[in-house]
């Protein structure tokens, strides 16, 4: 996959990967309990879209924090793997096409509704429409 996407609250930090990198079995040894992790492919718009959604907009019942800019940040956001967010900081935003089609791991309960995500639920419907569904 060309990055990894996970909602924060599941995961454990337990150890450090001094080399960047992290292993399918590594990723599930930090997870408290098992998910199913499949890859799609969705544009970088569809991405930003799911992660600042993920960010911005609380769930009913749920916590969140108001930062210091005013914008208010929910507990359980997702978070990206460590080159693509380092890309996405570095980059000038002109210079990556919002159209382009990559492929992101992410655990399928975020695509079936959990945490509400609703790019990623619009996603999921586009996905089963086409049968293109992991």
């Amino acid at each position: 996959a060309d990055v990894c996407v996970i909602n924060g609250a599941p995961m454990l930090a337990a150890k450090t990967y001094e080399d960047g990198f992290m292993s399918y079995q590594q990723l599930t040894s930090e997870l408290p309990f098992p998910l199913k992790i499949i890859v799609v492919n969705m544009t970088r718009k569809q991405l930003r879209d799911a992660i600042e959604y993920s960010r911005e907009n609380v769930e009913e019942g749920k916590s969140a924090r108001v930062l210091e800019d005013g914008r208010v940040e929910r507990r359980g956001y997702l978070h990206t793997d460590f080159e693509y967010w380092r890309q996405s900081l570095t980059c000038d935003s002109n210079e990556l096409d919002d159209n382009e089609v990559i492929s992101v791991a992410l655990p399928r309960n975020l695509l079936k509704g959990f945490c509400k995500i609703k790019p990623l639920m619009d996603l999921n419907k586009e996905l089963e429409a086409t049968n293109a569904l992991p």
